[in-house]
């Protein structure tokens, strides 16, 4: 994905399931995801925070996404709303990535390699909407993190 406006995600068919896009906004510009064109979530990041910070608000909760500063491996702790306490763990190349909560995996997801595109597979453990939505807010944010940090480093190194 390179930094745009509006990017999907498909399911096993290739239909569009989820569009994401970026609102136009002078400062920290939000992030709508919208299902058949109804809005689901609308997420930005927290300028002023220490670790990567996402606030996030559904049509039936409002949670944070914070993600842990010095580890490794990538991981991102859901605060708030039904899924208090749940984490996406990623491993150390951001290939993989497990969402966990209460001790169970609810959902797994893991990158296509050799692919156009930046592309993950998710694989969902709980025929579950908001197992589902949570799982495309997370994938939308890492995303959208990878593609500013890419951003990043190819407007300092040219």
């Amino acid at each position: 994905m390179s930094l745009r406006t509006t990017f999907h995600i498909t399911d096993s068919n290739g239909q569009i399931r989820y569009e994401c896009s970026q609102v136009f906004a002078w400062f920290n510009p939000p992030w709508t995801l919208s299902h058949n064109g109804v809005q689901m979530a609308v997420f930005k990041r927290k300028i002023w925070s220490l670790a990567p910070t996402w606030e996030v608000k559904t049509n039936a909760a409002h949670f944070l996404l914070r993600g842990k500063l010095f580890s490794l491996r990538r991981r991102i702790l859901i605060e708030g709303g039904d899924f208090d306490g749940a984490e996406l763990v990623g491993n150390l190349f951001d290939m993989r990535f497990k969402l966990s909560f209460n001790e169970k995996t609810i959902s797994e997801a893991k990158a296509k390699v050799l692919t156009m595109r930046e592309r993950h597979e998710a694989i969902l453990f709980e025929d579950s909407p908001q197992v589902e939505l949570l799982t495309a807010i997370l994938m939308s944010c890492l995303l959208i993190q990878k593609s500013v940090s890419e951003n990043d480093n190819q407007a300092g190194s040219g």
